[in-house]
């Protein structure tokens, strides 16, 4: 693997978690290009392609400039993450960079600007009927809580809101949390997408670090086993 480290990297990330398809490509934190397609359904494999080719040429780059590609490791849709995680393993070998996954929850956590102390941010990812996936970061973007299935109530979250922090939610679970804590006082209502750009930074932090993925070995972050239905 070329582990060569450029002063400024340019990093190629992908988001495919949800209905949402994303790509986006940054130097350093300046984000170049982004591709988003928010039409629904779950046409990752045939977008992903089209979409890496578009944020390519919009930032006036040959694929062979990327230093390393990004993915969202999930939770999130089970197909979409396998589709994302094996179009970054491709690129990565083709180019011999190394491969970066970001779990999805906390890419979600950047989508909120410059928080200030002491808020608190909870980046939740729809998992069907009453329940989300969620895990909790302070100001800093680090983990209070971490990643899991969580069923929705109206006291989802006192204890947060109990502290007297400003509590910001964000990702494509908030239309369905909001209905049911809408009335309450101290939340922050923020992005409901989940979008590739929001990873620039964790991405970046990582390639810094050196904490690459292992090509062969690395799988998405599901959470709970898929269920599957029996044939009759």
């Amino acid at each position: 693997m070329n582990l060569t480290t450029p002063q400024t990297p340019i990093i190629l990330t992908i988001d495919t978690s949800t209905h949402l398809c994303s790509v986006a490509i940054a130097r350093g934190t300046q984000l170049l290009a982004e591709e988003i397609d928010d039409q629904g359904g779950r046409r990752h494999a045939s977008l992903l392609p089209l979409q890496i080719e578009s944020v390519l040429l919009n930032a006036h780059l040959k694929l062979n400039a990327v230093n390393a590609v990004c993915h969202s490791q999930g939770p999130g849709s089970y197909t979409g993450l396998r589709v994302g995680l094996s179009t970054a393993k491709g690129i990565c070998m083709a180019l011999d960079i190394p491969l970066i996954g970001v779990s999805t929850l906390q890419g979600l956590a950047y989508a909120v600007r410059h928080p200030e102390v002491g808020d608190v941010i909870v980046a939740m990812i729809d998992a069907g009927r009453d329940e989300v996936y969620q895990a909790v970061f302070d100001h800093q973007y680090r983990i209070l809580s971490p990643s899991s299935p969580m069923v929705i109530s109206s006291q989802s979250f006192d204890q947060l809101l109990q502290l007297g922090q400003r509590v910001y939610l964000v990702g494509d679970a908030v239309p369905k949390v909001k209905k049911v804590l809408d009335q309450r006082q101290g939340f922050e209502f923020d992005t409901d997408k989940v979008l590739a750009s929001y990873f620039v930074i964790p991405a970046l932090n990582k390639f810094i670090d050196g904490k690459f993925e292992n090509l062969a070995y690395s799988t998405p972050e599901y959470l709970k086993a898929p269920t599957y239905r029996k044939s009759i």
